[in-house]
């Protein structure tokens, strides 16, 4: 065991259950002055609320928040409409958002939110850190950051095991290639602002297995001769390579995965800036789309939202607009 002073402890922020349930105490105690402060916590350290708190933070703006002037926000988004009523609050659950982030109620448009540089700064250098204490040895990562000073930069980083074997759960099914072919070329249809063709990166063990059919030596071969390979050394855990690429991209960097990013790898991240950062920068994709002669497999796109799924106030702290998220869908409503 190792003696750590007390200012190398960085402290957990607090989690969403935390934060709602000191404010329904506040409520309780009747201290409405407390609400604010609350609420901003909420709101600066809180991305997505479980259910059970969405619905616990509704309850609260129904019974016990104070009118809208007292929850007035700090230089809160102005738009055109107001969800306070002289007499209380007006509380809407389960709401679905327009395609463009646009409230069917309120008719308020959610904002896209990214993290600011120093934010962004921040969030790389603990991705960095982390990276490099899961790596088995020094050189594994060093070997990832010299492929891209020499290489890069890549702006699109494509998670190609995902890719591989997605709807491969049949018989018959495996590691198919050809979806990361397709998917590259869709990335090229998709996101022709690019300025490199995308960066797969795949783990060793699966480079050794396809480059062992002809189907994978085509399709790996090409990608390997235009240095858009990466192969994640045996022993490693290629999401931290292909996460720390994408970030290392900065504020134009793409990661295609339909990785929800939920195990314990991921909970090392300040669950804010990661949700937020995923938010603006994952793209998801599926094989369903409508087939042509060079999009063989329907392969589909599906870019950031032009909105940010983060808690939102508006009017000067008359609206608030808060995402829940339904934890085995990952569907997203709103209150």
């Amino acid at each position: 065991m190792t003696h750590m002073s007390p200012a190398a402890i960085e402290p957990l922020p607090p989690t969403a259950a935390e934060l709602t349930a000191t404010l329904r105490a506040a409520a309780a105690a009747g201290e409405a002055g407390a609400a604010r402060p609350l609420l901003d916590r909420i709101l600066n350290e809180v991305s997505l609320l479980p259910p059970a708190h969405g619905a616990a933070l509704a309850r609260w703006f129904r019974e016990s928040a104070p009118h809208a002037p007292a929850l007035k926000a700090e230089g809160a988004q102005t738009s055109g409409s107001a969800g306070a009523q002289t007499d209380g609050w007006r509380v809407e659950e389960r709401v679905q958002l327009s395609a463009d982030g646009v409230c069917p109620f309120f008719g308020t448009r959610m904002d896209a939110v990214f993290l600011s540089e120093g934010e962004y700064g921040e969030f790389k250098s603990r991705v960095d850190s982390l990276a490099e204490k899961r790596a088995s040895n020094p050189e594994q990562l060093a070997n990832l950051k010299s492929f891209l000073a020499r290489h890069g930069p890549f702006e699109v980083v494509i998670d190609a095991a995902n890719v591989a074997l997605y709807n491969q759960n049949f018989a018959g099914g495996g590691f198919n290639v050809q979806q990361i072919e397709q998917l590259v070329a869709q990335c090229a249809a998709q996101i022709p602002g690019a300025c490199h063709p995308p960066l797969v990166i795949l783990h060793e063990n699966r480079v050794s297995t396809a480059m062992k059919t002809e189907e994978g030596r085509r399709v790996l071969g090409v990608l390997k001769k235009h240095n858009c390979l990466f192969a994640t050394p045996r022993g490693a855990n290629d999401d931290w390579y292909w996460l720390y690429a994408a970030v290392a991209a900065g504020d134009k960097g793409l990661l295609v995965s339909n990785d929800q990013m939920r195990d314990h790898l991921f909970q090392m991240l300040r669950p804010r800036e990661f949700v937020r950062y995923r938010a603006r920068h994952q793209v998801k994709y599926d094989f369903n789309g409508a087939r042509s002669q060079g999009n063989k497999l329907g392969c589909q796109l599906y870019l950031p939202k032009p909105y940010t799924e983060c808690m939102q106030v508006h009017d000067d702290g008359a609206t608030w607009h808060v995402p829940v998220s339904e934890d085995d869908s990952g569907e997203v409503h709103w209150v």
